[in-house]
């Protein structure tokens, strides 16, 4: 989005020309970090306006102080977003999602405390760890949800990509700052990975708990590559620090 930054979520074509218009937290997660990374690999000051322009377009647009955290979504609005920025003022902006995901949030906490030194904004780096303090209390007190707002977790319960996520956002805190609560609730969301997730006889890690009460497709545990993956690297982190 030329005018508020962010990226729409995909295009219905091949040439980009009619892109779905919503704004997905995961998606301006993922692309910040990769401008990011490719601004100080190029040294190219467009690729650091990008990143810094969707990073404030995710505080600006999806984050919120009452919870604190990130929305998953800004819903799409084809009239809305065809504005220009001049004519968008005094409208009404597209929805955001009202839940906050665990897994986006432990993503932003980790991306935002990464961006808050590349880019020289300390502020970033506080608004992290804000943002952190709900996931890492709702942990310790054994309420950690897939899905949480500000009136507290959800009766969900998290997921393996849920529990890697925060355990790589206590890292990265625990680096931030040198404070050892963060490196002891890393230690727990380790054990937890360990305990709850691994497939001891075949290795790798499940999506889901195993649930003797689940119903449905619930019952299926799958090992997903990607969370498998956000696992394994974030348990040679745990390693490599303790």
């Amino acid at each position: 989005d030329g005018e508020e930054g962010g990226f729409f979520r995909h295009s219905a074509n091949a040439n980009w020309s009619e892109p779905q218009l919503e704004k997905l937290l995961e998606d301006n997660l993922g692309l910040a970090g990769i401008y990011l990374d490719a601004y100080l690999l190029s040294d190219k000051d467009d690729y650091r306006q990008v990143a810094c322009r969707t990073i404030d377009y995710m505080i600006a647009h999806l984050y919120s102080d009452a919870v604190p955290g990130f929305r998953g979504s800004q819903g799409a609005h084809s009239e809305y977003f065809s504005l220009h920025m001049a004519a968008r003022d005094g409208q009404t902006p597209p929805a955001t999602d009202n839940a906050c995901y665990t897994a986006s949030n432990a993503r932003a906490v980790t991306l935002l405390l990464d961006a808050s030194w590349k880019l020289e904004r300390p502020a970033l780096g506080q608004l992290a760890l804000d943002v952190l303090a709900p996931m890492s209390k709702m942990a310790r007190e054994g309420r950690l949800s897939h899905v949480y707002t500000e009136a507290g977790p959800s009766p969900v319960p998290a997921f393996l990509a849920d529990w890697a996520g925060l355990l790589d956002a206590l890292l990265a805190a625990y680096h931030h700052t040198g404070q050892e609560d963060y490196l002891e609730g890393a230690k727990g969301a380790g054990a937890v990975l360990v305990d709850r997730f691994f497939d001891q006889k075949g290795g790798g890690f499940f999506d889901i708990e195993d649930d003797a009460d689940a119903i449905g497709h619930l019952q299926v545990r799958e090992k997903n590559l990607a969370d498998n993956m956000t696992a394994s690297q974030a348990l040679l982190r745990l390693y490599q620090t303790t």
